[in-house]
């Protein structure tokens, strides 16, 4: 997919490109869709930012509708994050542009 018709059905969503503008929100898409749920931590270990900065893109992620929250029943009761349907697609489209701006 072209970079271009990527921006036009992104900016044709509901949502804002102000909503994944969140240092790590993109990398985070990403890993999930490569990696499946993953906690916190294990997202962290694979982003260059603070943990800090992670939770506030967790957390625009988790409001634009893109991921979802799952707590494990058994301690240490870990906050798991996975991909909804919506972040998938979006996650997708993501990894096109990626592998097109390595491929230049």
């Amino acid at each position: 997919m072209e970079i271009q018709s990527f921006a036009y059905w992104y900016l044709e969503s509901e949502m804002s490109i102000k909503d994944l503008e969140q240092v790590g929100a993109l990398q985070a898409l990403i890993i999930l869709l490569k990696e499946g749920p993953l906690p916190l931590t294990a997202l962290a270990s694979r982003i260059d930012c603070s943990l800090m900065t992670l939770y506030n893109a967790i957390e625009k992620l988790l409001k634009a509708g893109l991921i979802v929250e799952e707590r494990e029943e058994a301690f240490p009761r870990r906050r798991i994050f996975r991909l909804t349907e919506k972040g998938q697609k979006i996650a997708k489209k993501l990894l096109e542009v990626e592998e097109d701006m390595k491929s230049q």
